[in-house]
C-alpha cells in the first residue's frame, strides 16, 4: 500500500498542515508493516521523492537472538525504501555538496581504470546509485536541511500541529529491527533452505562445521543454518577459509538475489532496489554500501547524540564510540578480514557479548569503507507545540467551548510522542485544570490556579511559572528541546488572569 501525491505542496499539506493532528496519528496507528510513505520535497536543484516504509511497535533482542539477549521495545517509525541516491541528495543539497564525494571517486578512477563507473554514478544528474564516499558530516547535513524544509512548510501553516516530524540517522537498534522485518532469524530477514545450496556446498559445509569440533547436524532449520554460516564465516580456521569463501558466494549470491561476485568476494555496486527486498519491502539493508547510523542503547541517547551532531557538527563524535557503519558493502569480501565485514550476527563489525560493538569515528573511514546512509522519519513534539495549544483554545478572546476535548486530544498525543516524566504533561494538567474551573464559571477558581501554579509542578522543586513556561512553544528548530529567545508568556499569563477574575485588565494576548 502507498500513499502517492502528485504535487509536492499538496503531500506537504497531507504531512503538516491543518487537520493533521488526528490524520497522522491515525494513519500511523492503521499503518501495516512495511506501508509505503512517500514524501515530496522540494530541493536545491528541483523537487524529489523520498520513499518509506512503516515499522511497527515491537521489542527486539539485539545482537544474535538464539543467545538470549535482553529484548529492548522499539517505538513505530518509518524507515527509508532505499539508500539516499545520489540523484536525491543532488537535488536537495545541489553539485557543490557532491565535490567531495566525486573527487574520491575521480582519484580511485585514476589509480583503476576500471573503477571509472564511479565517476560516471556522480556525473549522471539521475544516478540511482546509492551515494557513496558520504562523510558522517554529509549524512547529517542532509537530515539537517530535509528538517529545514519541512519545518518551513509547517511554520507556514495558519493551524500547525502540534507534532512534527523529524529526520535523522537510524539507531542501531532500529537498522537491525528494520532489517529483519518481524523475523526470528537471527540475523537476515529471509534465508536460503540447506536443501536449495548445490550438493558440492552442502559438503563443505559439514567438513567446515566438523573442523570447527560443533556438534549437531548442519542446517536442520533454516535459523541454525543462518547461525551455522555465520559463525562459520567469523570463526573458521585459515586453513578452512576457501571453503567458507565458496559456501558464502553461493549462499548470499542465493539469500539476496545479487550477481555473482568475483573470486576475490569483492561485489558490484547496484543501483537502489534492485536486490530482494525484506518482508516490510525494505531494500539494500545488506551489501551495496555501509550505512551510517548512530550507536544508542534508548531513544534519550539517540536524542542526545543526534542534538550534538547537528548542533555541534561530525567532531562531536570524534574519539566517541557512538557510530555504526551497518550492512556490509559491495568492497567487503567474504572472507571475514575486514572489521566492517558484514556476516556479523547483524551486519556491521565486530561484536562484544553478542551484540554490535561501537566504533570511534574517524573521518578516514569515509574513504577506507565508502559509506552511504538511509533515513529514518519520525513522530515528535513540536518546538511550538505550546503556541499550537494555546491557539486551539484560547478564541476571539475566549476560551473556546471545545477546549477541554483539545485539550485532550493533546494528552493523547504527548502519550505517543514524549516519555511519561515529560513536563509537557505538567504543561497541559495545568491548562486542563484552568479550563475545567473556567467552564464550570468558577472564575475565581480559575483564576487561583495560575497563582497556585508556583511550587506545585516539577516534583516539588518549586518551579516558577518563568520556568515552566519561558521558552516553551516558540517557532524555530525540531525535537522535543525548547527554542531560545524573546518569550510573551509573563504577559500572556498575566492578562490570562485579569481575563479569569473579570477585571478591567486586557484580554489575553494570543500568541
Amino acid at each position: 500500500m502507498s500513499r502517492p501525491v502528485s504535487l509536492p505542496s499538496a503531500l506537504w499539506r497531507w504531512v503538516c498542515l491543518g487537520g493533521l493532528l488526528l490524520g497522522w496519528a491515525s494513519a500511523a496507528s492503521a499503518a501495516a508493516p512495511g506501508e509505503e510513505f512517500i514524501l515530496a520535497v522540494p530541493g536545491a536543484a528541483g523537487p524529489m521523492q523520498l520513499r518509506f516504509r512503516f515499522c511497527p511497535a515491537g521489542m527486539l533482542t539485539p545482537g544474535n537472538p538464539i543467545a538470549n539477549a535482553k529484548p529492548v521495545p522499539i517505538r513505530p517509525f518509518y524507515m527509508g525504501e532505499t539508500e539516499v541516491t545520489i540523484a536525491q541528495f543532488r537535488l536537495l543539497m545541489g553539485d557543490k555538496a557532491l565535490a567531495p564525494m566525486k573527487l574520491l571517486a575521480q582519484k580511485q578512477a585514476e589509480k583503476n581504470p576500471d573503477l571509472k563507473w564511479m565517476v560516471d554514478a556522480f556525473d549522471n544528474p539521475n544516478s540511482q546509485h546509492p551515494l557513496f564516499f558520504a562523510d558522517l558530516s554529509d549524512a547529517v547535513n542532509f537530515c539537517k536541511k530535509l528538517q529545514e524544509r519541512f519545518d518551513e512548510e509547517r511554520r507556514k501553516s495558519p493551524t500547525p500541529s502540534v507534532e512534527t516530524r523529524r529526520f535523522r540517522l537510524p539507531s542501531h537498534y532500529q537498522w537491525q529491527y528494520a532489517a529483519r522485518a518481524g523475523t526470528t532469524l537471527p540475523h537476515f530477514n529471509t534465508t536460503v533452505a540447506f536443501a536449495e545450496l548445490s550438493v558440492p556446498t552442502q559438503v563443505k559445509c559439514k567438513e567446515v562445521w566438523l573442523a570447527l569440533v560443533k556438534p549437531g547436524e548442519v542446517g536442520t532449520t533454516p535459523e541454525l543454518l543462518q547461525q551455522q554460516i555465520l559463525t562459520m564465516a567469523a570463526e573458521a580456521k585459515d586453513s578452512e577459509r576457501p571453503k567458507v569463501n565458496e559456501i558464502l558466494v553461493e549462499y548470499y549470491s542465493k539469500l539476496f538475489k545479487t550477481p555473482p561476485r568475483l573470486d576475490a568476494g569483492v561485489g558490484k555496486l547496484l543501483e537502489v532496489g534492485r536486490t530482494r527486498p525484506n518482508a516490510w519491502n525494505i531494500y539494500d539493508m545488506h551489501d551495496n554500501v555501509t550505512e551510517w547510523v548512530v550507536m544508542a542503547a534508548d531513544l534519550k541517547a539517540h536524542d542526545q547524540v543526534w542534538s550534538d551532531l547537528v548542533s555541534k557538527g561530525a567532531d562531536s563524535a570524534k574519539d566517541k564510540e557512538k557510530l555504526f557503519l551497518a550492512g556490509g558493502c559491495y568492497v567487503d569480501t567474504f572472507n571475514g578480514a575486514s572489521k566492517l565485514n558484514k556476516f556479523t550476527l547483524w551486519g556491521g563489525p565486530r561484536l562484544v557479548n553478542n551484540d554490535a560493538a561501537a566504533f570511534k569515528y574517524d573521518p578516514d573511514l569515509t574513504f577506507e569503507y565508502s559509506p552511504g546512509f538511509r533515513l529514518t522519519m519520525e513522530r515528535a513534539l513540536a518546538d511550538d507545540w505550546l503556541l499550537v495549544v494555546r491557539r486551539e483554545w484560547f478564541r476571539n478572546g475566549t476560551i473556546a467551548p471545545d477546549a477541554r476535548a483539545r485539550i485532550t486530544q493533546t494528552r493523547k498525543l504527548l502519550d505517543e510522542l514524549v516519555a511519561k516524566d515529560d513536563p509537557a504533561y505538567a504543561v497541559v494538567d495545568f491548562y486542563e485544570s484552568l479550563v475545567d474551573a473556567y467552564q464550570k464559571g468558577d472564575l475565581i477558581a480559575a483564576a487561583d490556579k495560575l497563582e497556585q501554579l508556583k511550587g506545585k509542578l516539577g516534583g516539588g522543586k518549586g518551579l516558577d511559572l518563568d520556568d515552566l513556561f519561558s521558552g516553551v512553544g516558540k517557532p524555530g528548530g525540531t525535537g522535543t528541546k525548547p527554542a531560545t529567545g524573546p518569550s510573551d508568556d509573563d504577559l500572556y499569563l498575566q492578562s490570562l488572569s485579569g481575563l479569569l477574575r473579570n477585571t478591567s485588565g486586557p484580554a489575553p494576548k494570543a500568541p
